[in-house]
C-alpha cells in the first residue's frame, strides 16, 4: 500500500510544479505588460 502514497505524492508534486510554472508565466507576462505600459520606456 506504500506505493499508493508515493504515487499521490508525485501527483501532488507535479500539480504544484505546474501551478508554480503557470504563476511564473503570469508574473512574467504581467511584468512585461507593465513595463510596456510604463511611460519611462
Amino acid at each position: 500500500m506504500y506505493w499508493r502514497h508515493l504515487l499521490v505524492g508525485e501527483e501532488l508534486a507535479s500539480a504544484a510544479g505546474r501551478l508554480c510554472a503557470q504563476a511564473r508565466l503570469n508574473r512574467d507576462s504581467e511584468a512585461s505588460a507593465f513595463s510596456a505600459a510604463s511611460p519611462h520606456h
